[in-house]
Parts: structure tokens; C-alpha cells; sequence
């Protein structure tokens, strides 16, 4: 059966990134290696939060030290840990795309400047057909914000009625 399963959801015996199979895949390819930095972690009174490669690590003891120690148990299972930063407690995170904050989680700026960007684009835009190139990224982009924050919900759906709208003027 795992035969199977590795022919169906591998390419040339590699994950399939992107797949919606990928996370599942890669959790279970290295279960091992997971709960063993879990021990670490909670050996050193941190909290351990993964999100398919992506791991987080809070608490007193996550210090330099304790992420080396993360990246030694990474490396026997010939993995590479990278893009790794340490925090002060209080202080802002931007944690796969969302800001981590004391209280809330928030759109990164990075993220409401390329909104921001898109509208301004949008504004200036002079045909429909601009107009129609425009909105869906920025529609995404704000459907995308508003998994995170609900508050950019409206907006989305108003410039997805827009943008219905103007298409079924330019087709009539």
C-alpha cells in the first residue's frame, strides 16, 4: 500500500509542492524528525507551533542557542534550517505572512503597501480592460487579507461586484 501511495503522490519520488497532499506528505516523511524537536522544544519550556515547514518556537528558551540546537536535529535528517530569526517578547512577528502581535494577528505592511499599490493602479487605470486586468490580483490580494484580518472582507466583495459589473457592460 505505501508503494502505492508513493507512486501516486510523488513526482520521480518527489513531493509534489504545491499539492494539496504536500503538507500531510511532508509531516508524516519526517514524524520523526518533528517529535524530536518537539522534545528539544519543550525540554527548553518552549512552545513549538509548525505549519507545514514552518516552525515557531516561544517561551523563555528560545534563545540563538536553542535555534542552533533546532537546526542540528534538522541537519541528521539532511534538512537545512534557514531563515531563521529570534524575537523579543512583545515584539511584532511576521510568521508565514501574518503579523503576530501581543494582542492580534495583522496584515504585514508589506502586504497593505502592495494593496494599497494595486487601488492606486486601479485608480488611475483609464479603460475597462485595464480596469478588468487590475481587479482580479487586487481581489485576491484582499480576499488573501481578509483571512486574516475580516475587516478587508467588504472591500473585496465590493470591487467583486465592480468588476462583474463592468464585465457584463463590456459584453453587452
Amino acid at each position: 500500500m505505501a508503494g502505492v501511495l508513493t507512486h501516486l503522490l510523488t513526482i520521480d519520488g518527489h513531493f509534489a509542492t504545491g499539492s494539496s497532499v504536500s503538507p500531510i506528505l511532508w509531516y508524516f516523511a519526517y514524524e520523526d524528525m518533528f517529535s524530536e524537536i518537539e522534545a528539544v522544544s519543550s525540554g527548553c519550556g518552549c512552545e513549538m507551533t509548525c505549519y507545514v515547514d514552518d516552525m515557531v518556537f516561544t517561551g523563555p528558551g528560545a534563545t540563538r542557542g536553542f535555534l542552533y540546537e533546532i537546526i542540528q536535529v534538522a541537519k541528521r535528517y539532511r534538512l537545512l534550517g534557514h531563515k531563521t530569526k529570534a524575537f523579543k517578547a512583545g515584539q511584532p512577528k511576521v510568521i508565514t505572512g501574518v503579523a503576530v502581535t501581543t494582542h492580534e494577528l495583522r496584515l504585514p505592511n508589506r502586504r497593505q503597501q502592495a494593496i494599497a499599490t494595486e487601488q492606486s493602479i486601479l485608480k488611475t487605470a483609464r479603460t475597462d480592460e485595464e480596469r478588468l486586468n487590475i481587479m482580479p490580483r487586487l481581489i485576491g490580494r484582499l480576499f488573501d487579507a481578509a483571512q486574516i484580518d475580516a475587516a478587508w472582507r467588504p472591500q473585496a466583495v465590493q470591487i467583486s461586484g465592480s468588476m462583474q459589473n463592468l464585465r457584463r457592460r463590456t459584453t453587452a
